[in-house]
């Protein structure tokens, strides 16, 4: 099969080179990179039938965990040319898309943390949990109006997570039940508990019953909008956003269509 391999070079670049090679004419674009990289070029892909393949290459790989893509090179090209295609939710954040995983709270403040660690060189679950467990006694949570489904609730969670699939990486899954391409969001609102109380939950994240602990609560829905007290960080696929005054979160249903293995299933 012949191929160009073109190199990113900067933030937005990979968005950048996807729209080039869709004016070329290419039949399928593929995002050799972490969520991150991902994100950049699936958002030039959306509504145009022009697949998206993924090479699996960062540090935490949650959107291609999802589809069971092997996170070797070599395996991941040989899933690749012998792939299905797949019509994938896609979640929208402001003005911005999320294909995986966006929220706020807890877990936004350690993507930061984390994402420092990363400029450093340290990538993986070992600097990831060493975030969490240095910003866990130092948080603060912060007091916010969600408002999804027809109800309006003020609350000051721990952390909100609005989930199109899965996981936020690293076999980490906030959304165990959340199916890309269902027509919905998953909304997982976890509240404050005694640090014991998370700490016991916490393997449930690894095994995908997170959404059973007493302290998690989950809701499919196709909007949420989302007014914090006042401004905080926010994530979209890994990827620190600052400003969050306001968010309002809607889906866009099988706006993506992605190169899957042939032995997944939705």
């Amino acid at each position: 099969m012949e191929y160009v391999l073109w190199k990113t070079e900067r933030p937005v670049h990979g968005r950048i080179l996807a729209e080039d090679a869709l004016k070329r004419g290419f039949q399928c674009v593929v995002a050799i990179g972490g969520d991150g990289t991902i994100n950049e070029i699936a958002s030039a892909l959306l509504y145009t039938r022009v697949p998206l393949g993924i090479i699996p290459k960062g540090s935490a790989n949650g959107f291609a965990r999802e589809f069971c893509i092997p996170l070797n090179p070599r395996k991941a090209c040989e899933t690749l040319l012998q792939s299905n295609e797949l019509s994938s939710d896609v979640g929208k954040i402001n003005e911005e898309y999320f294909f995986s995983v966006a929220g706020l709270g807890f877990d936004a403040q350690v993507g930061y943390t984390y994402n420092r660690a990363q400029k450093d060189g340290r990538r993986g679950r070992l600097p990831y949990f060493t975030a969490g467990i240095r910003e866990y006694f130092s948080y603060v949570p912060c007091a916010m109006n969600l408002s999804f489904g027809g109800s309006e609730r003020r609350l000051t969670p721990f952390l909100v997570a609005i989930a199109n699939s899965k996981q936020y990486g690293i076999g980490a899954q906030i959304a165990p039940k959340a199916v890309v391409n269902d027509g919905f969001l998953t909304l997982t609102i976890v509240h404050q508990a005694p640090w014991y109380q998370h700490l016991r939950q916490l393997p449930k994240v690894f095994t995908g019953n997170i959404d059973r602990a007493p302290f998690v609560e989950t809701v499919l829905t196709k909007e949420v909008k989302i007014t914090p007290e006042k401004e905080v960080p926010y994530h979209i696929d890994g990827e620190i956003r600052s400003g969050g005054e306001k968010l309002v979160v809607t889906i866009e249903p099988g706006a993506l269509t992605l190169k899957v293995p042939q032995t997944y299933i939705a």
